[in-house]
């Protein structure tokens, strides 16, 4: 029988415990790494008499990226946020429509048209575009959406 967790010869595996490790390791002269506390990255600066070492700086202007998945129709977009900088990191438009124009950012709006390719129709029968406008609301991604054509935007389901 081949199931998960058994070796090629088919005998089950079974893991060992601490003190097995520590004991096969020392067998084979090898010993485990001892535990230490993570390393703090440094700063090198080149100077004329060699390498000055600092210790790392907190960077006041470090800033979180949040991402958020936005759903329209049959259309998906995904966007980060970097303070105030939105940027498009993917998009798949529903099908029967393309996406263009994109304006990806990073930016304090990136933005993105989804329109019906082919004079078709959308799934059905949806607008024949859509905008959408991802803005960054305290450091999080959020749509802005204009429906173009006369079409309710109601209709067009999240």
């Amino acid at each position: 029988m081949n199931t998960l967790g058994d070796d090629i010869a088919g005998s089950p595996a079974q893991p060992l415990t601490g003190a097995e490790v520590s004991d096969r390791l020392s067998a084979t002269g090898t010993a485990p790494p001892a535990a230490s506390a993570p390393a703090t990255p440094t700063a090198t600066t080149p100077t004329a008499t060699g390498p000055v070492t600092t210790a790392p700086v907190a960077s006041k202007s470090a800033q979180v990226t949040r991402t958020r998945a936005f759903g329209r129709g049959g259309s998906t977009l995904m966007a980060s946020c970097t303070g105030d900088r939105a940027t498009l990191l993917s998009w798949s438009p529903e099908q029967g429509y393309a996406a263009s124009p994109i304006e990806k950012g990073p930016a304090r709006k990136a933005s993105i048209r989804f329109s019906r390719s082919g004079g078709g129709g959308g799934r059905g029968g949806g607008p024949p575009a859509v905008r959408l406008d991802i803005t960054c609301v305290d450091g999080t991604p959020e749509e802005n959406v204009q429906v173009e054509g006369g079409y309710p935007e109601g209709r067009w389901h999240r």
